[in-house]
């Protein structure tokens, strides 16, 4: 399972559980714009009523960190663990795109007990 923070305002969550992303919704409640979810890729987007991840304002600093601490204890409640995290910037789109955001790969043990990604 995949959870993406993108642009100022977005997180993606990809081939996660439908409760997680309940789970998440509930959470952040009214600090929601809006979410969506592609049918076809399984990904859901939750779209952010401020730009919580916006790194030039010291609004966006705190907001974002409040917000990943929500993610964190959303993801521990639904017995999952950050793997790993990857920063993605200004990847192939260089400066001109500024592209950027950050990946979480996330797993949890198996219901038969067996450690595996999810």
């Amino acid at each position: 399972m995949c959870i993406s923070f993108d642009s100022e305002d977005l997180m993606h969550l990809i081939n996660a559980p439908h409760a997680l992303a309940l789970s998440l919704v509930a959470t952040f409640g009214d600090r929601i714009k809006n979410c969506n979810q592609d049918l076809v890729t399984g990904t859901f987007e939750v779209r952010f009523q401020r730009k919580i991840w916006a790194k030039s304002s010291d609004e966006g600093a705190v907001l974002s960190r409040v917000a990943i601490l929500d993610v964190l204890q959303c993801l521990e409640s639904q017995g999952f663990r950050l793997c790993s995290s990857l920063d993605i910037d200004y990847g192939n789109g260089g400066e001109l795109y500024k592209s950027s955001g950050e990946a979480w790969f996330c797993c949890r043990d198996g219901v038969d007990g067996v450690g595996g990604y999810i």
